[in-house]
């Protein structure tokens, strides 16, 4: 969760800028990494994906 926030945090700073491409992927990487339980668990997994 912490980590979540801070990802957040982060790309909310950094926005679109071209230069940030290396914090969107590990982002992305981060989301996909996350155990999820249950149908619900998984779909809002892939919504945070593709958000």
């Amino acid at each position: 969760e912490k980590m979540a926030q801070a990802y957040d945090f982060a790309l909310d700073k950094i926005g679109m800028d071209i230069h940030s491409f290396s914090i969107w992927n590990d982002y992305v990487t981060f989301l996909k990494s996350v155990e999820a339980v249950g149908s619900y668990a998984e779909n809002q997994k892939i919504s945070a994906v593709r958000k």
